[in-house]
């Protein structure tokens, strides 16, 4: 039993360890690249008023639209987002951290009460 447990956890942790790899890798890309006109915390206004908190973002979307939505070019209310062409792994990592937040964030319709 032990021997087929071993494997098992070794494949657990190197999972896990992967994923807050990933997330490391994310929030490193947010902080480089969109702390400009985002806040990227769980807390905080963006800099740019009509750029959303990454937190808000996050309560609105899943992990997948937002990965697809990285790897093609982000369409936006606010002409200041650049072009950023990222690659398919920095797109997964940004992603990652972003919905990281999503229990911090705003939905949409709370917005509007």
């Amino acid at each position: 039993m032990m021997r087929y447990l071993m494997p098992l956890l070794m494949l657990i942790t190197t999972q896990a360890l992967a994923e807050d790899a990933l997330l490391v890798h994310g929030k490193a890309l947010a902080e480089k690249n969109c702390t400009a006109c985002h806040a990227i915390g769980v807390t905080g206004n963006s800099p740019l008023r009509e750029a959303p908190p990454f937190r808000d973002i996050a309560a609105n979307y899943d992990e997948g639209e937002l990965e697809d939505a990285l790897n093609e070019g982000v369409a936006t209310e606010h002409p200041a987002m650049p072009d950023w062409q990222m690659t398919p792994e920095q797109a997964a990592a940004l992603a990652k951290y972003v919905m990281s937040l999503a229990p911090y964030g705003i939905q949409k319709t709370e917005l509007r009460q």
